[in-house]
């Protein structure tokens, strides 16, 4: 039984709980205890690199996610509540570690952790607002080991609730932010008016004061005290919900008196380009819009007059510690102006073989579409007969629609082809179906050629022609 236990022997290790300042950390009496000092000097050979994604597809930093597991982590992480916040996962692909016995193995285990929960953490708020209740992460992990080699490690994560929150008061929160959502009222349509009117609504009914939830949607939309964070998060949840790609961007700002911590949104248009957006900024005693859809180029025309790119210093770095670097789209160096980008098109009325169709194209960005007319639809025939319509198939060769092939025939596609213009195809002369001679899709010389060869080869005993038409 003693060596049964020894050679299946699984551990708690490095339960740690992440601030912005410090990552302490304990573990059980069997494991070698880490101190503050240790784990940073662990961390300070990791920062997460993030991968290479395209925005114009993505806007999410879920996809800047380098493995599977961290992506599965993310999603515990979006699903989870105060009181369901404990996330446990077995790792799909264990890391390439030395042997347990070697006295590195705990120090690359708990990097290896660390690059594998910071990033799908950090990723995860960023990503959701109503991850509004939690600012720290904690996390440890459990390992099976078979002689010496490791056999298994499952991942546990805590997502621990920031000051002032709690269980019992979050369902309540959510009801009133849901209130809220429900309470107004955005017209839909153009999506740049759209988001003007994100835009207004918080300028109007935020007092900007840093307050207890004034981080994050709850203080935004409930009590309408909100910093920097807690307005581009607002913003960005209006986005999410009318589905306009939209990311909340964290960097340092420069103002007139000074440098410091900042957020703000990047908004992807229909032109496919990204666009500045900054609530914070524009809510002064009225409503500007200096920083409204701008471009990494633009000089806002009441306030420092430096470009966005110089007076907004995006840097990715969630923690501040250098740990989790996130990359951001490059803005448009101009400001947002519309142009017309209509979609694929929807197709109003369905062409058949008697009728023409319709086709609506809509701009992607605006109301304003246009509609284009479908061709009737070639005959279906299944035998002598459309499977659509039940219409008489065509005989072949008849160009009159008398359904007799003589010599009038011959005229009237002769005069057809002579009278037809080149460039549009249109003849001042009209043929029947059965025109098409040889019955390739096309009426040419050839149809007549075939015809006339038909009509030479007739037998005069038996009315019928050696030449078959329509092959």
């Amino acid at each position: 039984m003693k060596k049964r236990f020894f050679r299946y022997l699984t551990l708690i290790v490095l339960l740690c709980l992440l601030t912005a300042q410090a990552i302490p950390a304990s573990a059980l009496d069997t494991v070698r205890f880490y101190t503050t000092e240790m784990q940073y000097a662990a961390l300070s050979d990791f920062a997460f690199q993030a991968g290479a994604v395209d925005f114009s597809a993505s806007h999410k930093y879920r996809d800047q996610l380098l493995t599977d597991d961290q992506k599965a982590l993310y999603d515990l992480f979006v699903c989870s509540t105060p009181s369901d916040n404990v996330c446990m996962m077995d790792l799909e692909t264990l890391p390439p570690l030395p042997a347990v016995s070697d006295p590195r193995f705990q120090t690359e285990l708990a990097a290896y952790l660390s690059e594998l929960v910071l990033p799908a953490y950090a990723a995860a708020v960023q990503d959701t607002p109503m991850l509004f209740w939690t600012g720290r992460i904690g996390y440890s992990c459990s390992y099976s080991i078979r002689g010496t080699e490791l056999e298994s490690v499952t991942v546990i994560c805590s997502a621990v609730p920031s000051d002032g929150f709690s269980g019992a008061d979050y369902d309540s929160m959510c009801r009133e932010i849901q209130d809220v959502l429900q309470s107004v009222s955005f017209e839909t349509g153009n999506r740049r008016e759209l988001l003007r009117q994100f835009h207004d609504y918080l300028c109007e009914t935020i007092v900007y004061i840093d307050s207890s939830y004034a981080h994050n949607i709850y203080g935004a939309l409930v009590k309408g005290e909100a910093v920097c964070e807690g307005y581009a998060k607002s913003f960005k949840l209006f986005c999410d919900l009318y589905e306009i790609p939209c990311m909340l961007i964290t960097g340092n700002a420069v103002t007139s008196t000074g440098f410091g911590p900042h957020a703000w949104n990047a908004v992807r248009m229909e032109d496919g380009n990204w666009y500045a957006v900054d609530v914070t900024w524009d809510d002064q005693d009225e409503i500007y819009y200096d920083f409204f859809l701008i471009g990494s180029q633009t000089v806002p025309a009441s306030f420092l007059k430096i470009t966005f790119e110089e007076s907004h210093l995006a840097d990715g770095d969630f923690y501040g510690n250098g740990v989790v670097k996130m990359d951001f789209p490059a803005l448009s160096a101009q400001t947002y102006t519309h142009t017309h980008v209509y979609d694929e098109g929807t197709v109003t009325v369905t062409p058949t073989c008697q009728n023409e169709g319709t086709v609506y194209y809509a701009c992607l960005g605006c109301e304003i579409g246009y509609s284009e007319t479908l061709s009737k639809l070639a005959h279906d025939y299944v035998g002598s007969r459309c499977s659509m319509c039940g219409a008489q198939a065509p005989v072949f060769g008849d160009c009159t629609g008398d359904s007799v092939l003589n010599c009038k025939d011959v005229t009237r596609l002769a005069r057809y082809l002579a009278t037809r213009n080149p460039l549009t195809g249109v003849s001042e002369l009209a043929v029947s179906e059965g025109a098409d001679c040889n019955g390739d899709g096309k009426i040419n010389s050839a149809d007549l050629t075939c015809l006339l060869r038909y009509l030479a080869n007739i037998d005069p005993a038996t009315g019928k022609s050696s030449v078959e038409l329509g092959k």
